[in-house]
């Protein structure tokens, strides 16, 4: 083997031409393939960074009747669940909100997560410096509705990088006191750098007391059961599977709906693994990729093996000697093959180089929710899976030319002029004309794929949201609850009045939640027609935002009836809603909703509300989504501390981020604004996956099309180039260069219409696969395949004209002479 090795370096050395094309070829193939493992690696297969993750498991509710799935638990469900964990080490729960960390000079708004004293000890974490909460160690924290400190120990764990971005990583931070929305808060620990529970945006993590926050007597009913907002995580105990710990949980359920059918029939909860939901969401797509980019190793593969099969053939005559002097097949094929695998290797090595490139295009294009992106790396399993692919890719493209490479008939092959006449043997050309088929029709289900993602995602733009995102600035905002409990209405009303007075300011307002956006205060309430009687757990929620005077003409939102809120809606007039379309056309079907009464049960108990307008429906939670019933309570009759100011500008919006910072500072400087970010920056984020999933696919497909094309020439000019004794004979019969323009033309189309065909009939099969990734476009959109199909056909041409091209330019008598 060590002598086979020898002498296949120093033949692929004697062709460096065809040695670097090869290497190169079969680079791009296995760096791109490198790279993306190395995100699916990142992604999906690394376990998580927790003690034995894979018996971590989430808990959800749903309820068949009601066609809800995936809803979080609550309180009451949750805190049951703690006490009934016989399947179950641990449960542990969080909430996610914002908190104001403020210093001698200025002040920071961080997100902070509420998380039961259980959380770290489920996780099997430890912090970096100092330690974490442990139960009955730490009493956790009582909060009020607005999540403001009611009691309990006042401890705090902050991150990596909140300790270094405002400490400066002060080795001595365990036991300093903070001031945390106007409390002194204690420093217990900070957890590792990395450390992204529940997601990287969390900076500070405060012990919650979830059954001390829902006591009497605030709540003389008992923690309350359908306010289904926590997040809940257990621990699976040594020797439980998921379906016995399913099967507890399916007798609790029982229990609790029969104990509370007011709000718990039909609802069952149900374990998914930690892992699942972690990295759920980008599955689908990381998988596609994956596909994708082993269809371009295979065009790769094709095209290096047609390069092979044509050197194997020019060496028949090295191989008949080879023969004659008592080298048997097996000693022939095991020396080709070493020579395959050497290219392979050597272009697994500079695929590897590659690798390191397309790692940080990965990263750069990733959005940045896409979890565990920051440990993309060229690891020891990047590695292997690297070796792996060269030693399988090198056997691929190698095999058939070696063994048909040996294939030969000595005294042809011996004969004088027989290295040349073998050569065109049909065997050869069958081969080449097959690789070429193959790549066409690789290369055309590629480019489906991204014509599908790409049309999607021109119809995402073009999608109407239901408001006007053009010349909108926006920001949130958590006043202190120490300070402005009692004085939220009148602190917004200020802001609003200061931020238009500003020149360049056309209006401005505040929400709980803005569309598109994480941030805020989302959740749901029972309602039902007033005089109707109360449907209990059974009934249908409707989504609840508070919002300002004047908000609907700065976001854009057409009023379709009615009014808009005034400053004359206050605490103490009578209660009034705002409706959406889908909420008027749901309960009140061909009637009209101005005037009618509705009761939600929220903070003023089962109340009636009043029906004073009617807006448009709006994708609140991205463009691929429709618009759901919504309900508006002005914010002066139930004044949340937490709010997202919106700002309708004359100009670009970027240009007044500081003029507005800069009255924030003006009326309260211990008050700051956080994610300040246009609205159209929303959108963006919002559309971040869809993009990176054009953008890879589209750079596959447009690889893989060059390398068909490249594959298509190569076919061609080595078919030119056996026939120039014919073609020159035919210029010499009359023939004009036109006639063999459209001759080569002709040949190349029969290679490239069984490519398109097969593709097409591929393309309409796998696209089907990703119609869940696709907006408004079907699977088998005619116009994309239409459209792809001239695409490839016409490159293909082109790949033939350039060859088709040089044989009319043979000189009759130079070819004639030369044979």
């Amino acid at each position: 083997m060590f002598q086979d090795l020898r002498f296949g370096l120093r033949m692929l050395l004697k062709t460096p031409g065809f040695t670097l094309i090869a290497i190169f070829t079969i680079a791009l193939g296995i760096g791109a393939n490198s790279a993306i493992f190395s995100l699916v690696n990142a992604v999906l297969l690394k376990p998580l960074p927790y003690l034995q993750p894979e018996r971590l498991m989430m808990v959800w509710e749903s309820n068949e009747e009601l066609a809800k799935n995936h809803s979080s638990p609550s309180p009451g469900n949750f805190l049951d669940l703690q006490e009934q964990s016989a399947a179950f080490d641990s449960v542990t729960a969080w909430y996610e909100t914002a908190r104001t960390l403020q210093g001698e000079h200025d002040a920071e708004q961080v997100n902070s997560a509420l998380v039961s004293v259980e959380f770290f000890q489920t996780l099997g974490v430890q912090a970096a410096l100092g330690r974490v909460f442990q139960p009955g160690e730490i009493t956790g924290v009582a909060f009020d509705g607005a999540s403001q400190y009611a009691s309990g120990d006042r401890v705090v764990l902050i991150s990596d990088a909140l300790w270094r971005r405002r400490f400066g990583a002060d080795p001595d931070i365990v036991g300093r006191k903070t001031r945390i929305n106007g409390l002194e808060w204690q420093v217990l620990g900070v957890m590792p750098a990395g450390f992204a529970m529940p997601n990287p945006e969390v900076d500070m993590w405060e012990p919650w007391g979830v059954e001390r926050t829902y006591s009497a007597p605030r709540f003389p009913e008992g923690p309350p059961r359908d306010w289904r907002f926590l997040k809940v995580l257990t621990r699976l105990k040594p020797g439980i599977t998921v379906e016995q710990a399913n099967a507890h949980l399916d007798s609790l359920s029982t229990e609790l709906a029969e104990r509370y059918p007011k709000t718990n029939r039909g609802w069952r909860m149900s374990l998914t693994t930690f892992h699942d939901e972690v990295v759920g969401k980008t599955h689908p797509a990381l998988l596609l990729l994956f596909a994708a980019v082993g269809m371009v190793l295979l065009i790769c593969c094709a095209n290096v093996a047609g390069l092979l099969m044509a050197r194997a053939a020019a060496r028949q005559r090295e191989i008949a000697v080879r023969s004659a002097l008592g080298a048997s097949r097996l000693r022939l094929v095991r020396q080709l093959l070493t020579e395959s695998l050497t290219l392979a290797l050597l272009g697994g090595a500079a695929g590897l180089a590659l690798t390191f490139f397309c790692r940080d295009l990965l990263i750069a294009l990733a959005p940045a929710d896409v979890p565990r992106i920051n440990q993309v790396a060229v690891d020891g399993r990047v590695l292997v899976f690297t070796l792996i692919v060269s030693i399988v890719t090198g056997l691929i493209f190698g095999l058939v030319p070696a063994v048909k490479g040996t294939q030969t008939n000595l005294t042809l092959a011996l004969k004088e002029g027989g290295a040349r006449g073998a050569t065109s043997g049909p065997s050869l050309h069958r081969f080449l004309k097959t690789t070429i088929i193959a790549e066409i029709a690789v290369a055309l289900v590629l480019l489906a794929g991204a014509g599908l993602l790409t049309r999607s995602f021109v119809h995402l733009l073009s999608a109407d949201p239901g408001f006007d995102p053009r010349n909108l600035l926006t920001m949130h905002i958590t006043l202190d609850g120490a300070v402005y409990r009692g004085r939220a209405a009148l602190y917004y009303r200020q802001l609003i009045e200061r931020l238009e007075a500003r020149p360049g300011v056309i209006s401005a307002a505040a929400v709980t939640t803005l569309p598109m956006s994480n941030v805020g205060v989302d959740f749901d309430r029972p309602y039902w027609r007033e005089g109707d009687r109360e449907p209990g757990g059974e009934g249908d929620k409707v989504d609840i935002r508070m919002a300002t005077p004047g908000y609907f003409k700065t976001m854009g939102m057409a009023l379709l009836k009615g009014r808009q809120f005034t400053d004359q809606d206050r605490s103490d007039t009578p209660a009034v809603i705002i409706v959406n379309e889908s909420m008027a056309d749901h309960v009140w079907p061909n009637e009209d909703p101005l005037g009618k009464r509705l009761m939600i049960d929220y903070t003023r108990g089962k109340y009636a509300y009043e029906v004073v307008g009617v807006t448009r429906g709006i994708s609140y939670y991205g463009l691929r989504s429709r618009p759901q019933p919504e309900v508006f309570i002005p914010h002066a009759q139930n004044a949340y501390l937490p709010m997202n100011v919106v700002v309708r500008t004359a100009v670009e919006p970027g240009l007044l981020i500081n003029v507005v910072k800069d009255e924030l500072r003006a009326l309260d400087p211990a008050q700051p604004a956080h994610n300040v970010v246009t609205m159209e920056q929303f959108i963006a984020r919002s559309l971040s996956a869809d993009r990176f999933s054009m953008w890879l696919l589209g750079l596959l497909s447009a690889l893989a099309l060059v390398l068909a094309a490249t594959g298509v020439y190569g076919v061609m000019s080595f078919g030119v180039n056996e026939r120039t004794h014919e073609f020159g004979v035919r210029l010499a019969m009359g023939a004009k260069a036109s006639d063999l323009v459209r001759l080569v033309l002709k040949q190349g189309l029969k290679l490239a219409l069984p490519g398109v065909a097969i593709g097409l009939v591929g393309a309409l099969a796998l696209t089907r696969l990703m119609k869940n990734l696709l907006f408004d476009v079907s699977a088998t959109d005619p116009a994309t395949f239409l459209t792809i199909t001239l695409l490839l056909t016409l490159v293909a041409l082109l790949a033939c004209y350039l060859p088709a091209r040089r044989a009319a330019r043979v000189d009759p008598i130079i070819a004639l002479r030369s044979e």
